[in-house]
C-alpha cells in the first residue's frame, strides 16, 4: 500500500501527562494519517538522502505528481534547477538536528510552471532520538505571490501601455545619471506631450485614445536604440531616458526620429487619426544635475516648443528658466500668503452613487495671488510641500475647514463628513500639530468622525515609524483615514489594515479612462471588489460623464465627485442637504 500519512518516528503520547485517554498503537498511526490527508498543507517526508517516504494528497493536488509516483524519488524532482542548492543545505542542517524554520521559495508542478511555496522543515527521530528522516510542511502562497506581483506592476508600470511609470523611471534615471558620471558621458531626457490628443479623446472616444496612446508607446520603442528607455507619465505625457549620449546633438536627433514617426497617421477605431509631439529636451550635467532638475527644465522646454507651434523639440535654455524665475517668485510670496487673506478654500460634493445625493465634501485650498491672479494647486501644493510650509498651511486648512462645520452644526441637522488632505511632512513633524486636531474638534462641539483624512499611496509606502504613530494617535480619537489617488502608487493590503483605512480614492486617471467592457473598468471593478472585502468604502474621482456615473455604480462603487456633479466652490451660508 502506498503511504501518504504520517511519517513512521513520531514520539508516542503519553496518557499518563494529560490525564486524557489518547490513540495508541494502530489506532494512533491511523489517527495521525487521517490529520496528514485532510490537511491542506503538503505534508511530506523523506530520508536524509532525500528521497521521499511519504506523500500526502495536499502534495498531490500541489505539485500534480501521486504519492504513488513520487514515493521512492528524489525530492529534488519537484525543485527548479536553480534552487538545487535549497535541498543540499535542507539536508545538512536537518541531520544536525536543526529545525528549518518557515521560508518561502519556489517549486515546480509537474506541468512546469511555478508554485510558491512557505516552507516548514522538521528533522524525524527514530525511538532512541537518531534523526532519520525530514518532515516537511509547505503552504502554497501562489495567491498572495501572485496579489504582491500585481500591486509591485501596478506600482511600477502603467496599466494600460506596459510602459515603465514615473515611479520606475525615477530609479532608472538615478542609475542612468550615475553611470553617467563615472563614464564620462552625458544623459539625456525627452518630455513628450501628444498635440492635440483631446481633439481624439472628444470626437472619437476614450477607447479611441486609449488606443492612440497604446501605438504612441509602440512607435516610440521602435524609435530608441538598445538601453533607452521610455515611460508613460500619465495622460498623453511620455519621458525617454538616453542613459548614454555623446553629445546634445545625439539626443536632438533621437527626438527628431521621434516627431517624425509620430506624426504619422493612426488608425483606430477602425478610422485615422492624427496627433503629433511637442518634445522638451535636457541634457545632463549641462542642463541639470540631478534627477529632478533635469525633469524639471525638460518639462519646461516642452512648454516652451507647444508655445511655439507644437510638432517641435526644443532644449532647455536660459529663456525657459524663466518659468523657474516664477517658481522662486511664487515660493517667496507662499510665506506671506496666510497672513496677506489670499488663501481660501472651497469644497467639492462627494455623491452617494446609489442615489446622487451629496454625502460628503472635500475641502480644496485655492490661492488668489495679488498680481500673478490665480495660482493652481498643482504648482503651490509642490512649492509648499519643498519648503515645508505644507505644515503650516495644512493645520491653517484643518482650522478653516473646522470652522466652517461648526457655522453649520444647528440642533437636528447631520453634517457633511468634510475632507482635508493630509501631506506625509505633516504627519511625520515632530511637532504633530495633527495631533492635537481631535481636541479642537471637541473644543467646537463637533465629532472626530466630521473630519476625513485623505493620505497619498506614497504616505503608506515610506512605512515611516512617525507617520504611523501620527496615524495611530489619530485613529484611536477617531478621525477616519483615507487612501487618496488609490492606483497610482504603492499600497501593501497588509497595511491598509493595519492603518485602519476607513476608504480609498479612485484616481481620476482610472475614471477618466472608464468605458464598457475595457480593461481600466475591469481593474476599478478590483480595487472595489477589494475594498469591499477589506470593509472599505470606494470613492472614485473626476467623475465628469453620465456614462462614467453608470458604470462606477455598476461595479458597486459607494461615492464619486467631479464636474458631473460640481466644480469646488465657497462654502454657503446654509449646510449642504445630505443624502
Amino acid at each position: 500500500m502506498v503511504r501518504r500519512g504520517a511519517p513512521s518516528g513520531w514520539g508516542r503520547p503519553r496518557s499518563e501527562d494529560t490525564g486524557v485517554k489518547v490513540p495508541t498503537g494502530t489506532h494512533l498511526l491511523r489517527h495521525y494519517q487521517a490529520i496528514v490527508d485532510s490537511s491542506d498543507d503538503a505534508i511530506v517526508s523523506k530520508t536524509l538522502d532525500g528521497i521521499v517516504t511519504s506523500w500526502n494528497a495536499a502534495a498531490e493536488r500541489m505539485f500534480g505528481w501521486l504519492a504513488s509516483e513520487m514515493i521512492g524519488q528524489p525530492m529534488t524532482l519537484v525543485f527548479p534547477p536553480d534552487r538545487l542548492g535549497e535541498e543540499t543545505d535542507i539536508l545538512r542542517r536537518i541531520s544536525a538536528g536543526e529545525r528549518v524554520d518557515h521560508f518561502e521559495t519556489v517549486r515546480l508542478h509537474r506541468s512546469g510552471r511555478e508554485v510558491h511555496v512557505s516552507v516548514t522543515i522538521s528533522p524525524i527521530r527514530d525511538e532512541t532520538g537518531r534523526v532519520i528522516g525530514a518532515s516537511k510542511i509547505a503552504r502554497d502562497i501562489e495567491d498572495r505571490v501572485q496579489a504582491q506581483r500585481t500591486i509591485w506592476l501596478q506600482a511600477h508600470y502603467d496599466a494600460l501601455t506596459q510602459l515603465p511609470n514615473r515611479r520606475r523611471l525615477e530609479t532608472d534615471m538615478l542609475q542612468a545619471l550615475c553611470d553617467a558620471v563615472q563614464r564620462r558621458r552625458q544623459a539625456a531626457l525627452l518630455f513628450i506631450d501628444l498635440d492635440h490628443f483631446k481633439e481624439v479623446n472628444d470626437s472619437l472616444g476614450h477607447a479611441a485614445g486609449d488606443e492612440l496612446l497604446v501605438e504612441t508607446a509602440q512607435r516610440i520603442r521602435e524609435t530608441l536604440r538598445t538601453g533607452d528607455v521610455v515611460a508613460r507619465m500619465g495622460g498623453d505625457e511620455f519621458v525617454v531616458l538616453l542613459p548614454g549620449v555623446a553629445n546634445a546633438a545625439e539626443a536632438e536627433g533621437v527626438a527628431g526620429r521621434i516627431n517624425n514617426r509620430l506624426r504619422a497617421p493612426y488608425q483606430v477605431q477602425g478610422g485615422p487619426a492624427f496627433v503629433s509631439a511637442s518634445i522638451g529636451l535636457a541634457v545632463h550635467p549641462d542642463d541639470g544635475a540631478s534627477p529632478e532638475e533635469l525633469m524639471a527644465h525638460a518639462d519646461m522646454a516642452m512648454y516652451e516648443a507647444k508655445r511655439l507651434g507644437r510638432d517641435q523639440a526644443r532644449r532647455f535654455d536660459d529663456s525657459i528658466g524663466q518659468t523657474s524665475r516664477r517658481r522662486a517668485r511664487l515660493l517667496n510670496d507662499l510665506h506671506r500668503a496666510l497672513q496677506q487673506g489670499e488663501m481660501f478654500l472651497v469644497y467639492q460634493p462627494i455623491v452617494a452613487l446609489h442615489n446622487g445625493r451629496l454625502s460628503k465634501l472635500e475641502a480644496l485650498l485655492r490661492w488668489n495671488h495679488p498680481e500673478l491672479g490665480p495660482v493652481g494647486p498643482d504648482e503651490f501644493i509642490a512649492l509648499a510641500e519643498q519648503s515645508g510650509r505644507i505644515i503650516a498651511l495644512g493645520d491653517w486648512v484643518f482650522q478653516q475647514a473646522a470652522a466652517q462645520l461648526q457655522r453649520w452644526s444647528k440642533p437636528g441637522t447631520a453634517l457633511p463628513q468634510v475632507c482635508i488632505n493630509v501631506s506625509a511632512l505633516q504627519l511625520r513633524d515632530p511637532e504633530r500639530p495633527v495631533s492635537r486636531w481631535p481636541a479642537a474638534l471637541a473644543a467646537r462641539g463637533l465629532p472626530p468622525a466630521a473630519l476625513m483624512l485623505e493620505i497619498t499611496e506614497s504616505v503608506m509606502a515610506a512605512r515611516d515609524p512617525g507617520i504611523e504613530a501620527t496615524l495611530a494617535c489619530l485613529h484611536s480619537a477617531g478621525l477616519e483615514v483615507a487612501i487618496d489617488d488609490f492606483g497610482t502608487g504603492f499600497s501593501s493590503l497588509a497595511y491598509l489594515d493595519q492603518l485602519q483605512v476607513k476608504a480609498l480614492k479612485i484616481d481620476r486617471s482610472f475614471t477618466e479612462r472608464l468605458a464598457p467592457g475595457n480593461r481600466t473598468l475591469a481593474l476599478c471593478d478590483a480595487i472595489t471588489a477589494m475594498a469591499h472585502r477589506l470593509g472599505l468604502v470606494v470613492v472614485a474621482e473626476g467623475v465628469e460623464t453620465a456614462e462614467q456615473q453608470t458604470l462606477l455604480r455598476g461595479i458597486g462603487c459607494d461615492f464619486a465627485q467631479g464636474y458631473l456633479f460640481s466644480r469646488p466652490a465657497p462654502p454657503g451660508t446654509t449646510p449642504p442637504t445630505l443624502a
